[in-house]
């Protein structure tokens, strides 16, 4: 994931997000934590989609969650988001 992409969904600026990669700059708890979190999302991303799957299933409309992906991960954090792909993989290869 770009820092393009990345550095909406942590709140940050893409260059501050650079900034950490580099380690010109580290970041805080809050920021750590946060990054933690989406890294546990991207990992069961990579684990039940491809890239593109995953892209086009982050912002569509998902019915448990009631709403898409992407936006719910960005209010609620990945908890909910990681349910959702868990059942999702369940149900596929369940």
């Amino acid at each position: 994931m770009g820092a393009d992409a990345a550095a909406p969904l942590l709140g940050v600026s893409e260059e501050l997000l650079e900034r950490w990669a580099s380690a010109q700059d580290a970041p805080d708890v809050h920021g750590r934590l946060q990054l933690a979190d989406l890294d546990a999302l991207v990992g069961h991303l990579h684990g039940a989609f491809t890239p593109a799957q995953a892209m086009v299933w982050m912002c569509s409309h998902n019915t448990q969650l009631g709403s898409k992906p992407i936006d719910v991960y960005r209010i609620q954090g990945s908890g909910p988001v990681i349910g959702a792909i868990r059942a999702q993989a369940k149900e596929a290869f369940g």
